[in-house]
């Protein structure tokens, strides 16, 4: 089974050492963003990865690594001048340090609303959660 293109025929980890001539273990450090990799080996990984249209499985790395590279973001009214300034520095901050975003807003942040917004972004397995208004509207 190892070597093998999956069943769905996204390229596979062995798929990419292969082709950058590499162990599986190194696209894994690629992949991972690790610093023990040289950087010409890094680049023919990358290179690998970008021809072959390689993407790593999100859900194996949050199982090794604990994490799962998403935040949540609860707010209301976004169209406020406040709100939308203070998202767009987080969506800015996320997508620097590589992370996802997954956001929901509420009309009514003292009804149950909150409850289920916050319940629902836990679902998605966030490492985090940013309220950026929970007060009156």
């Amino acid at each position: 089974m190892a070597g093998r293109k999956r069943d769905r025929g996204a390229p596979s980890v062995a798929d990419v050492a292969r082709l950058a001539g590499v162990s599986s273990q190194t696209v894994s450090r690629v992949s991972a963003g690790a610093t023990n990799v040289r950087p010409d080996t890094r680049e023919r990984v990358l290179h690998a990865m970008q021809q072959l249209g390689y993407a790593p499985n999100r859900a194996a790395q949050a199982l090794r690594s604990g994490s799962f590279k998403a935040i949540g973001v609860l707010t209301q009214q976004i169209l406020r001048t406040g709100e939308a300034q203070t998202t767009n520095g987080v969506l800015q901050a996320a997508w620097e340090a590589g992370y996802t975003v997954s956001m929901v807003q509420v009309d009514r942040p003292q009804s149950e609303d909150m409850g289920a917004a916050v319940h629902r972004l836990a679902a998605q397995a966030v490492d985090g959660l940013v309220v950026v208004q929970a007060g009156r509207a």
